[in-house]
Parts: C-alpha cells; sequence; structure tokens
C-alpha cells in the first residue's frame, strides 16, 4: 500500500506504507491510497472512504469513491456496493458509493459489467459511458467525467439524537503520564504522546468521558476527534509516518483514577512495560495516523468498535487511552500533542455519538 497525505479513521487493517493487507476493513478520513492486489489490480481510494476487503480478488465499497486499473491478469476483478455488482473486464474505471447506497460508475478505457441486487439487471460499460445505481435499477447517464459523485457525507439518522461530549464536560477529564526518568518537555495545555525504544521519556494520554446523558441508550455510532498542534520538541523529519491506537478500559473499578494523581504505574489499564495497553484491563478501539511531517490537525477514530464500548459501559463513565505505537529509530524525534482541557483555542478530545 502506498499513500498520499492519508489520514485514517479506525479500520482493522494495517495502514503503514508498504503494508501486506489481508482481508478487513480500510477507514480513510483524507487523502489518497493506493492498493495493489495479486493479479495486478490497482486500487486508489479516495477519502472520506470506506473499503472492505474480502479476497484477492474482490471488494466492498461502503461508502466513498475510488478509482481502479485492472489489466488482463486481473479481469474479474469485482467491486461491490450495497446495491449493485462491478465486474471488471479489463480497464480504468471509477466509482463512488454515497451514504445511501447510490452509486455511480464512470468508465475512462475499456468495459465493466454491472449486475443490479435487486432487479437482476446486467449492463455492460464501455469507454466514456457512466451508468447511476439505485436501490431499484441501474441507469445509464450520460459519459461526462466532471459528473457529479454521490454524497459521502455520513447521514443521521431520522429521529436519531446526536450528542457531544467532550473531556471538559460533566466530570471529564484529561491527563498524560510520563515514564520515569523523564525529566523535560512537559505542557499544561497539550497532551503529549512519545514512543521510544528507550524506558525513559515515553508519553501516554488518558481521557475521562461522563456519559450521564446515556442513560442506558443505545450508542448507534460514535467518533472521538483530537485537535493536534506542534509541541517545538524534536525533530517530525526523523519519524516515518506515525501510527495512534485508542484503547477504552473495561474495567470500572479503575474509574476513579483523577488528573492530580495519575502517573506512570498507576494509570488505569497502563502497560508500563509497553507502548499500549494492559489487553487485560482495555481492548483497542481504533487507530489513526499522522503522515510524516504532519504536526496539526483533526485527527478521529470512529466505528462499531468504539460505539459499542460507550453502549456498554456499566457505570456511565469511560476511560480511554491514546499512544503513539510508532516509536522513533534515533533519539530527537518529534513529541507529538494534541489539545487538553486547558489549551487556549483547540477543542478538547470530543466524541460526537449518534443514539437511537
Amino acid at each position: 500500500m502506498d499513500v498520499k497525505g492519508a489520514r485514517w479513521d479506525g479500520g482493522s487493517l494495517p495502514t503503514e506504507v508498504g503494508a501486506v493487507l489481508s482481508t478487513g476493513r480500510l477507514r480513510l478520513a483524507a487523502g489518497l491510497a493506493t492498493l495493489e492486489f495479486e493479479k495486478g489490480a490497482r486500487l486508489t481510494l479516495e477519502g472520506p472512504a470506506d473499503l472492505e476487503l474480502l479476497s484477492p480478488e474482490r471488494c466492498y465499497l461502503h461508502s466513498g469513491a475510488l478509482v481502479a486499473h485492472v489489466p488482463p491478469p486481473a479481469v474479474g476483478f469485482m467491486v461491490e456496493t450495497a446495491h449493485a455488482r462491478l465486474i471488471d473486464h479489463g480497464t480504468d474505471f471509477g466509482i463512488s458509493t454515497g451514504a445511501d447506497g447510490q452509486a455511480q460508475v464512470q468508465v475512462f478505457h475499456g468495459e465493466v459489467e454491472l449486475q443490479h441486487h435487486r432487479s437482476g439487471e446486467k449492463v455492460n460499460l464501455l469507454t466514456r459511458q457512466a451508468a447511476r445505481i439505485t436501490e431499484e435499477d441501474l441507469r445509464r447517464s450520460g459519459g461526462d467525467l466532471e459528473s457529479e459523485r454521490p454524497d459521502t457525507r455520513r447521514v443521521v439518522p431520522e429521529g436519531a439524537d446526536v450528542v457531544t461530549l467532550t473531556t471538559n464536560s460533566g466530570r471529564g477529564q484529561a491527563a498524560y503520564v510520563w515514564s520515569p526518568d523523564t525529566k523535560t518537555h512537559f505542557s499544561d495545555t497539550l497532551l503529549l504522546l512519545k514512543h521510544t525504544t528507550q524506558k525513559a521519556c515515553r508519553r501516554k494520554a488518558w481521557l475521562g468521558f461522563d456519559l450521564s446523558l446515556l442513560q442506558g441508550r443505545e450508542v448507534r455510532s460514535a467518533s472521538l476527534t483530537l485537535q493536534f498542534e506542534p509541541t517545538g520538541w524534536g525533530y517530525a523529519s526523523l519519524l516515518p509516518d506515525c501510527e495512534f491506537s485508542v484503547y477504552g478500559v473495561t474495567d470500572d473499578t479503575l474509574d476513579a483514577w483523577t488528573e492530580e494523581t495519575v502517573n506512570w504505574e498507576n494509570a488505569p489499564g497502563n502497560d508500563p512495560q509497553s507502548e499500549g495497553a494492559d489487553l487485560s484491563k482495555a481492548v483497542k478501539l481504533g487507530s489513526f495516523t499522522i503522515p510524516r511531517g504532519d504536526v496539526a490537525g483533526a485527527f478521529s477514530i470512529r466505528g462499531e468498535a468504539l460505539a459499542r464500548f460507550l453502549t456498554n459501559d456499566k457505570n456511565l463513565y469511560a476511560t480511554l487511552v491514546v499512544v503513539r505505537d510508532t516509536p522513533e529509530s534515533v533519539g530527537g524525534g518529534l513529541v507529538h500533542g494534541f489539545a487538553g482541557n486547558n489549551h487556549p483555542t483547540l477543542k478538547p478530545p470530543t466524541l460526537r455519538l449518534v443514539l437511537d
């Protein structure tokens, strides 16, 4: 896999450049990600997009857009959508699908076959031909290569409530901890993250969210957004693309931590010997990647794991752990930081929940 300006939004597959991918889900929040399959089919995913890899010759585009090049050895490659299946016959094409399942296909060169799930209708498209896919049928459209793509924005279901919570809401809190012997680089406004191969100078962040507003209601979808800002410490050029993980503490008895007393040894769900969390007390909820050289911006995770974790919380208080998985190979690497509760301008860590 190759990326350009990519920002990830959870998923179940590795997102580093050159990763070998198996079956699983990729959620691209922004940028481009190019995937090459065993027989030479090459897909470029355009964020925001949600793609599921089903086999070496088949994928499912849940939302977003991709452009594909399928050489002769890969003829028969399939892209599934909510309402139709695209079978390639050796071509270059683009396909996009919106949150409502409607999709559009454009053939730049060659031939594709569309098969509609409900009606059973089949349509073959040739160079510069296009079609729209709805729940009811397939509709040929003009070959305008600049025609409007379906709306890929997430739609809030009718009758659902949208709730926004921050670590500054109610009993919420935010803090970061550092490994023993760390003597420099502290901040009152940023939550600092760092992963080194040395035991000193590691940093992880803890977030507490007051879930009293849920009162047993089901979380239909959820996202966590963090606002990153330059810390002024270390060099970004000494790091590759950096992957970050978010964990949820599953042991409710550990939720009694406070910003004033939490530390490296007593932080709930911490694994002091590694860059991550103690998986006997926490579960991974998602990950995101900050491209090499990026030091600022909003980065998020979302998905079923986060929504399920919040729905199943029994004491209406959620503790999350944020870590940087990617280590620095030499000293002097960048210290990442995102806004905490005391930042003067940036929003604190924010949950956006869609509730039944």
